[in-house]
């Protein structure tokens, strides 16, 4: 494996394109409309380039085991100025708890792992919350993971118990808060173990992927293809603004990916730049971006066809039922 894998060595970050984008027909456009375009097209033109970026990485021989997506979408009111590397080892990690919970291309039992500690870490500080208690500090997250990895998931879990009890401990919590405190532990476990038991059908699936004829011997409804295989393809269909990531095991550290578009600290020439809009219809708007905004366009372009191709065929299947019907 790379010791550093960082996709900007496989990209062209120096040199932009620019282009404009002009209304064919004279039509008025309200200022919502216009921000509500130039959201969707950069958001088309981010999901381009993290599609590639995957690519590079399984290029670059990353085991899709440890490429990482987080399941929510990246705020655009944010700096994120921390996220470039993160190591698993120190407070920073608490910068990827703001990011959501992570999710391997393949399962990863560290990172699934990692994903239950986010979960439940942030389960318990809600129910501290709402019973009015300080909460757990996250940078302390590091030190619960390293319990894991040094020792095992029983002592991580046992930690995070521990530490939530001394909060509590001059509470008088009713019989119900106890319950669904305990309850929070108990799913964790069960979750936990639960991933385990599947270990022998994961790594079947695991081996049919490699095959070069996969895609006819795959199950895809399996629940444990379902449910541990799905996942990081259906975060990169439905997160409008997707944060994708490789975790190093060697060096305990997790890159992200595509980060000039997140960490504005990190800005090059891959961003999209919006360089001026006329309002006069018909309204032209011009850009600079990366070279791989052609793709985009291609990715536009083919979903147009697509879609063209689609209405051809239901006119076809109108025109076979007419006929039937007029028979």
């Amino acid at each position: 494996m790379i010791k550093e894998f960082d996709d900007y060595k496989f990209k062209n970050i120096s040199k932009k394109i620019r282009f404009s984008l002009k209304q064919k027909k004279c039509k008025f456009l309200s200022p919502w409309e216009l921000s509500s375009f130039i959201s969707s097209f950069n958001t088309n033109y981010y999901k381009t380039e993290v599609i590639n970026t995957i690519g590079i990485a399984l290029k670059q021989n990353i085991s899709p085991k440890n490429i990482l997506i987080f399941d929510e979408s990246f705020k655009l009111n944010q700096q994120y100025t921390k996220l470039s590397k993160i190591s698993l080892n120190d407070s920073d990690l608490k910068y990827l708890y703001t990011l959501g919970k992570p999710v391997s291309l393949i399962p990863n039992n560290s990172i699934f792992t990692l994903n239950l500690l986010f979960k439940y870490f942030r389960n318990i500080n809600e129910f501290l919350y709402k019973i009015h208690h300080k909460t757990l500090d996250t940078k302390n997250l590091s030190s619960y993971f390293k319990i894991y990895q040094k020792s095992n998931f029983e002592n991580l879990s046992n930690e995070l118990k521990k530490d939530s009890k001394f909060i509590l401990r001059k509470s008088n919590l009713k019989e119900k808060d106890l319950k669904i405190f305990d309850n929070i532990f108990k799913l964790m476990r069960t979750e936990y173990d639960t991933f385990h038991t599947k270990k022998d059908s994961i790594a079947t699936i695991n081996e049919i992927i490699k095959l070069e004829n996969w895609s006819t011997k795959l199950n895809k409804n399996s629940n444990t293809y379902k449910k541990y295989f799905s996942r990081f393809y259906s975060l990169l269909t439905n997160i409008q603004r997707p944060v994708i990531a490789v975790y190093n095991e060697e060096l305990q550290t997790i890159n992200i990916l595509c980060r000039a578009h997140i960490n504005k600290q990190q800005h090059n020439a891959v961003t999209l730049d919006l360089k001026s809009i006329t309002h006069n219809s018909p309204i032209e708007a011009v850009f600079n971006a990366g070279i791989s905004v052609v793709s985009t366009f291609k990715e536009q372009k083919r979903a147009d066809e697509l879609h063209e191709f689609n209405k051809q065929l239901q006119e076809i299947e109108i025109l076979k039922e007419k006929k039937y019907y007029k028979a």
